[in-house]
């Protein structure tokens, strides 16, 4: 059986501040002999507006997603190994152990995120005078992907709260492994409304980490994973263009870090707020694999989408089109 390690092929980071020093955005990432976590969070800006004196004028928002990602670290670096470990085992499992897992993984991180922020505000000191039901004590989405070691392969659990992302990418295409916190129906809704958050990581009132389903992949079924905040993926048109920006910047680049740096400039060259992305993949095996195991999927998603919306690129044809993919792309949900 291959090591954990063999399986990674490569994981990057992507992150870009609209204002430099300012950018209400945190990560991590990290990974062990037998685990991989990407995480991201984006400090809620307007819910988290107000300054702290002691915390040298940065906003709730700012403070809020660099104490998660701190709570994240800890958890992972104390715990993570140990999340859902049973499900290692691999045979045998019913559906409500595994969900049973991953939920008591989810309250484990829960209590280090609030255990963060009540002491990020027990030392915040004077604030800007900011005041109404509009405003927050330091709120953040989280997205985190926890990829571990099985015996068949690796498996994935994801946890979120907000409108943060985790997605899959694979032959099959893109997939959005989260269900956002936000009033609106599905992700081409919430791309054009925009939908107030019904659920963040806060300080001042209770927040539910969800914990999304165990998914186990064998060697022979490679895939990417990434967790992303609204800035990678929020200011284009639809998600088939989130799709279709990956797969061109993937089959453009001379390797990983080709492929990082053309995705982060199309993400810079669309976003009009804070990014970050957190990228991992397994089970390629190298770079050109990856490529060539991808190609046939972006001709697939050029005919039967993005040639028909550079044709017509009115709001009937893109809501038409979003009916037929949301099929696939909602298909593990």
């Amino acid at each position: 059986m291959k090591s954990f390690l063999q399986k990674l092929d490569f994981r990057f980071l992507i992150a870009g501040e609209m204002i430099s020093g300012r950018g209400e955005d945190c990560f991590y990432s990290a990974q062990k002999d037998n685990s991989a976590i990407a995480a991201v969070f984006d400090g809620c800006g307007g819910l988290g507006s107000r300054k702290y004196q002691n915390y040298k004028d940065h906003t709730g928002a700012y403070m809020a997603a660099r104490a998660a990602s701190g709570a994240v670290r800890d958890w992972y670096q104390e715990s993570g190994d140990e999340a859902g470990s049973a499900g290692e085992k691999g045979t045998g499992r019913r559906a409500g152990e595994d969900a049973g897992d991953t939920r008591k993984a989810a309250l484990q991180i829960s209590s280090y995120l609030t255990r963060a922020l009540d002491v990020v505000n027990g030392l915040a000191g004077q604030t800007s005078r900011i005041f109404g039901t509009m405003v927050r004590d330091f709120p953040t989405t989280a997205a985190a992907a926890l990829v571990r070691n099985s015996e068949q392969g690796t498996e994935v659990q994801c946890f979120w709260a907000g409108d943060s992302r985790v997605y899959l990418m694979n032959r099959e295409g893109l997939a959005q492994l989260t269900r956002d916190d936000v009033d609106g129906t599905n992700a081409m809704s919430n791309l054009r409304s925009d939908g107030a958050l019904t659920n963040v990581v806060a300080a001042d009132r209770e927040f539910v980490l969800h914990a999304g389903k165990k998914l186990r992949f064998g060697d022979k079924d490679p895939y990417m994973i990434f967790a992303a905040t609204d800035g990678c993926f929020g200011y284009l048109p639809t998600p088939m263009d989130f799709e279709d920006m990956i797969l061109t910047c993937l089959l453009k680049a001379e390797g990983p870090m080709d492929f990082r740096h053309r995705l982060e400039e199309s993400i810079s060259e669309t976003a009009g707020d804070d990014y970050t992305l957190a990228f991992m993949s397994f089970g390629f095996g190298d770079f050109r694999t990856m490529q060539e195991s991808m190609r046939p999927r972006k001709r697939t998603l050029q005919h039967d989408y993005m040639d028909w919306m550079e044709q017509d690129p009115s709001l009937e044809m893109q809501e038409r089109l979003w009916q037929e993919y949301r099929t696939n792309y909602e298909r593990l949900l």
